[in-house]
C-alpha cells in the first residue's frame, strides 16, 4: 500500500497512527462494492486528520473558516461499505453551521459522496450518502458521524478518531 505525503499532515503522533493503520489495513480483506448487499447498516471506524485554510472575517465576531481533511475508514464488521476506503474532505464553518464534503474511494477506484453537517462546537453530526460511480451509482443513505478522540496536532491543524453508524441502499 503507498501512502501519498501529500495526504497526511506532518505530525509525528499521527503519521504514527497512520503508519500504523496502513500495516493493519494492507492485512484486511475487502469486499469491493459490487460484493455490497443491495442494502444494509454500518458500523466505521475512521481517522481524520486536517488543516484549517483560510478565514474571513465577516464581521460581529464571525468568521468563516475553510477546512481540509483526509481519511482513513475500516469498517467494524471487516468487510462492506467504507472498509479500506480514504476520504478526501472539504467544509466551510461559520455561522450556525459547519458543512461540507467528503468523497470516499475504494480500493476499486470507486467514489461516493458524503455530504455532511454539524452545529459549531458539536463532537457529532450527521450525512447522507450519494452520489456515486461505478459500483456505488445511485447510492443512497444516511448516518450520524462523532469524534470519539481527539489527538495531538500541530497549531492551525487537527487529528482525531471518529465512529460513523447509519444505513445505504443501493439500486
Amino acid at each position: 500500500m503507498t501512502v501519498h505525503s501529500d495526504h497526511i499532515v506532518h505530525n509525528s503522533g499521527f503519521a504514527l497512527l497512520a503508519a500504523g493503520l496502513c500495516t493493519l489495513l494492507a492485512h484486511v480483506p475487502s469486499v469491493s462494492a459490487e460484493d455490497l448487499p443491495k442494502q444494509g447498516s454500518f458500523a466505521v471506524t475512521y481517522t481524520a486528520a486536517g488543516a484549517l485554510g483560510r478565514t474571513i472575517d465577516v464581521g460581529d465576531g464571525t468568521r468563516v473558516v475553510a477546512m481540509d481533511n483526509r481519511l482513513i475508514a475500516t469498517n467494524d464488521a471487516g468487510q462492506g461499505i467504507f472498509h479500506n476506503a480514504t476520504g478526501d474532505c472539504i467544509g466551510v464553518r461559520g455561522g450556525e453551521t459547519r458543512n461540507g464534503y467528503c468523497v470516499f474511494t475504494d480500493k476499486d477506484g470507486d467514489k461516493f459522496v458524503e455530504p455532511w453537517s454539524v452545529a459549531p462546537g458539536a463532537k457529532k453530526g450527521t450525512a447522507t450518502l450519494g452520489p456515486g460511480t461505478g459500483n456505488y451509482k445511485g447510492i443512497e443513505g444516511n448516518l450520524e458521524w462523532e469524534v470519539v478522540t481527539s489527538l495531538p496536532a500541530a497549531s492551525g491543524t487537527y487529528n482525531f478518531i471518529g465512529k460513523k453508524r447509519g444505513t445505504y441502499r443501493l439500486p
